[in-house]
């Protein structure tokens, strides 16, 4: 993926450390079980899923 170097190089610079982690990096796998997820556990209003909800979810997923 050529984004991912590009994104590691981003975390390592102090302007723009804090978005790189905010805006993160997810696999596939990992966004199509939060939107699994989503389905199975409907929102009553707006439900926003940061990036580290989305990778905790999926670690949940594959211990349990």
């Amino acid at each position: 993926m050529l984004l991912q170097p590009l994104h590691r190089v981003l975390e390592r610079i102090q302007a723009t450390r804090q978005t790189a982690m905010r805006l993160g990096m997810v696999r596939q796998q990992e966004m199509i079980g939060a939107l699994l997820w989503a389905v199975e556990n409907p929102a009553t209003g707006i439900r926003i899923m940061e990036t580290a909800q989305i990778l905790a979810r999926h670690r949940i997923t594959i211990v349990g």
